[in-house]
């Protein structure tokens, strides 16, 4: 009897054991794919930080080369293009507040001979 019943606690105490070490590793394994899910990702993230970088690089590298190219030209008759523009819109700014100076002196006039 004592025999049977230190078999089946033996028995009880393996499957405890079984299942102890069966979550274990379950829980060991899930750590380790937390921790590889971490790591790809800060992998993944120092990818593309490198990658903008890079195109903030090119882009710097493309400004230099416009600055200094054919296209160089471009900009500037562009930009002269656009100061002469400037330059007419404020002497017809001028003009335009002459003429309406003008025009307002005459029609005082007018107003003042029919009184």
């Amino acid at each position: 009897m004592r025999s049977k019943m230190k078999t089946v606690r033996e028995k009880r105490e393996g499957k405890l054991r079984k299942d102890a070490w069966a979550k274990w590793r379950q829980s060991y394994r899930s750590h380790l794919s937390g921790q590889h899910y971490t790591e790809r990702l800060v992998l993944r993230f120092v990818q593309r930080w490198k990658t903008k970088l890079l195109e903030v690089d090119h882009l710097e590298a493309a400004g230099d080369e416009f600055l200094n190219g054919k296209d160089r030209r471009v900009a500037e008759r562009c930009w002269r293009y656009w100061r002469r523009a400037a330059e007419l819109r404020s002497a017809e700014r001028s003009v335009v507040a002459s003429v309406g100076l003008r025009i307002m002196g005459s029609v005082m006039d007018i107003w003042k001979q029919h009184e």
